[in-house]
């Protein structure tokens, strides 16, 4: 201030005094202001993980300039991982009527709509975000993950949008990667794109089994996210034999760099979470190249050749040939999940009838979303309810105390008449959240089949549909491979019903299924890294064989 003083009047030798002679210069500090600056400390506090504090500088940002986009996607985004979806739903609303053109507010907002289950406003919006940008792969592909979610869609339907996904942005070149096969190989490389999975829930189970590979069969190559040494990549520094940071990559480069590495076999493990990399696998890359975890309907891309699978998520008789891969079958499960850290608190306790020596109010569980407490959902759980008159529900909180949402939640249960049955617990710990009840629910329609594993540490059986599409048989899967298939997963409505019946009107298999379930996760082969690792590897080898004998053919 002083200085810009001094520049402004003559020269006076009281103002000189009061500069010193460290003082900046107004021409150097001007070369330090930063533009938004309150934008860049919300996502510098978005990517480590403060929600509260990145939500407060994005809120002072709106503040600031009203008519900033990204502030209001950045808002909005912070909310939803914090559960508040009702507030994020807002501010892009708020966001909308600013630039009602933008297709990335319009399939943000629907995103965010499809959460809290109002399904054809979402459809609506991600139409709208679709018709704006017809060219972006990205958009399209969070359309086609939303309708997942929507349970009045066929799973037919859900193959067939994926297949033209694939065919419309599919990268559409030859590369040098067609070179002769060699069926007597002595050593594998096998590229594995992780992308940003180190910050995913179950990234960790992910890097455990990559380092589990035969060191002198396969050498193995990681395409992830940022350096190996960055926070987010810690989990998988033992992965791999050396690592490419694909962040900012476009797809033909990302191919261009898979086939200088003379990659075998190249397997994507991150699906649709990565659409924009994803359109890679459409060229041939690698000799071999495979998807699965997070390709819930196959990919739809020409150069993908097979999709991992298991004989529950793709059952014998079924219809695989709307998928443009060839399913390849894993002995102990397709998907990929880890146990939660083990403590004391966190062990299998036989649910809340172990832990309180009189007579209690036996507790039904569930952690569910509003968008998966549907019409059908709430009626199966009122008819376990209405058999069971001194049992209770209660939900795990999605943001449930808000007016709006509080107001759905009584008027689905009040449906029924068992409104005043269920409590909301908040609980942010899924498996602190468990413990509180003695059989856990799950959704009619669910896409979550890490809730089982949280269950099930919490010492609680879990029921579940079979599910009616491959995205939904999902949590089928995770307890048919933990031989629990048979007491757990139910085929029909009534089916399901008489399963929580039979655990409820049971109080020593409960305690027994709790005593025992902690010993069964830790031994299950479903847990096992050396043991899901070799399977991969037979698939590896099996899948190897097969293109070396077409290619011979």
């Amino acid at each position: 201030y002083y200085a810009k003083l001094a520049t402004a009047l003559p020269s006076d030798e009281c103002i000189q005094s009061l500069i010193s002679e460290d003082m900046p210069r107004l021409s150097e500090e001007f070369l330090q202001v930063k533009e938004q600056p309150l934008l860049r400390r919300a996502i510098a506090a978005l990517g480590q993980r403060r929600w509260l504090e990145a939500e407060h500088w994005f809120r002072q940002e709106i503040e600031f300039d009203a008519g900033n986009l990204e502030a209001y996607k950045g808002l909005a985004n912070c909310l939803s991982v914090q559960g508040r979806c009702r507030d994020g739903i807002e501010a892009l609303r708020a966001a909308r009527h600013l630039a009602p053109e933008d297709p990335e507010i319009a399939s943000q907002l629907g995103t965010s709509l499809m959460v809290v289950g109002e399904f054809a406003e979402s459809r609506a919006c991600h139409r709208w975000a679709m018709a704006a940008d017809e060219g972006d792969a990205g958009i399209h592909a969070q359309a086609l993950m939303d309708l997942l979610a929507d349970p009045a869609v066929n799973p037919k339907d859900h193959t067939m949008a994926f297949r033209h996904w694939g065919e419309r942005f599919g990268v559409d070149i030859e590369s040098a990667a067609a070179r002769p096969l060699d069926l007597s190989k002595e050593r594998f490389i096998i590229g594995y794109f992780v992308g940003p999975l180190g910050r995913r829930k179950h990234g960790p189970a992910i890097s455990k089994i990559l380092a589990a590979h035969n060191q002198d069969r396969f050498l193995c190559v990681g395409f992830g996210y940022g350096q190996l040494t960055d926070e987010l990549n810690i989990p998988f520094q033992k992965s791999f034999d050396s690592w490419h940071n694909v962040q900012t990559m476009d797809p033909i480069t990302l191919g261009s760099m898979i086939a200088a590495e003379r990659v075998d076999i190249m397997v994507d493990l991150c699906g649709f979470l990565t659409p924009a990399l994803l359109t890679a696998f459409g060229q041939r890359m690698a000799p071999i190249q495979i998807t699965g975890l997070g390709s819930p309907f196959g990919t739809g891309l020409a150069g993908m050749d097979a999709l991992l699978t298991d004989q529950f998520l793709d059952p014998e008789g079924g219809d695989s040939s709307l998928y443009k891969e060839n399913p390849a079958f894993l002995e102990s499960g397709s998907l990929i999940l880890g146990l939660p850290a083990a403590d004391d608190k966190s062990s299998a306790s036989g649910g809340a009838s172990e832990n309180d020596s009189e007579e209690h109010e036996l507790t039904f569980a569930a952690d569910a979303p509003l968008g998966e407490l549907t019409p059908n959902t709430v009626a199966a759980w009122s008819r376990i309810l209405h058999a069971m008159p001194d049992a209770k529900l209660i939900l795990a909180n999605h943001d449930f105390h808000t007016e709006t949402n509080a107001a759905r939640l009584v008027e689905l249960f009040g449906d029924f008449g068992v409104a005043h049955r269920v409590d909301v617990i908040k609980e942010p710990d899924p498996v602190a959240f468990f413990r509180f009840g003695d059989i856990c629910l799950l959704p009619l329609h669910t896409l979550r089949p890490d809730i089982v594993v949280d269950a099930l540490a919490a010492g609680l059986p879990v029921i579940c549909p079979a599910g009616t599409g491959r995205h939904t048989r999902q949590v089928g899967s995770v307890l048919c491979h933990l031989g629990l298939g048979g007491d757990m997963v139910a085929s029909t409505d009534d089916d399901y019903v008489e399963l929580a019946l039979g655990w409820a009107r049971d109080e020593r298999r409960r305690r027994e299924f709790g005593g025992g379930i902690g010993e069964r996760m830790q031994s299950a082969p479903f847990f096992d890294p050396a043991v899901r690792a070799s399977e991969l590897e037979k698939a590896f080898e099996s899948l190897w064989r097969q293109t070396c004998e077409m290619a011979a053919s």
